[in-house]
C-alpha cells in the first residue's frame, strides 16, 4: 500500500492503528524490550536501534508527524 491510504466504503481495513496523544512511543517501545527475557543480555545500542525501526515503522504512515 502507498503511503497515502485510501479508505473506500464497503472494504475491510485491518492495518490500522489509533495512538493516543501524548503516548511516547519510544518509551513503550523500550519497557516491552527491556521485558522479554531474550533481550536480557542485549547492549544499550541494540535496543536504541530496535526501538528506533519500530517507531519510524509505526508513524511511516501516520497523518500527523510528531
Amino acid at each position: 500500500m502507498d503511503s497515502n491510504m485510501k479508505w473506500v466504503m464497503g472494504e475491510l481495513v485491518s492495518n490500522s492503528t489509533i495512538i493516543k496523544d501524548g503516548v511516547d512511543l519510544r518509551k513503550e517501545f523500550h519497557e516491552v524490550i527491556n521485558r522479554h527475557p531474550l533481550t536480557k543480555f542485549w547492549s544499550f545500542g541494540v535496543k536504541d536501534t530496535i526501538v528506533d525501526q519500530l517507531y519510524k515503522r509505526v508513524t511511516k504512515d501516520a497523518k500527523f508527524k510528531r
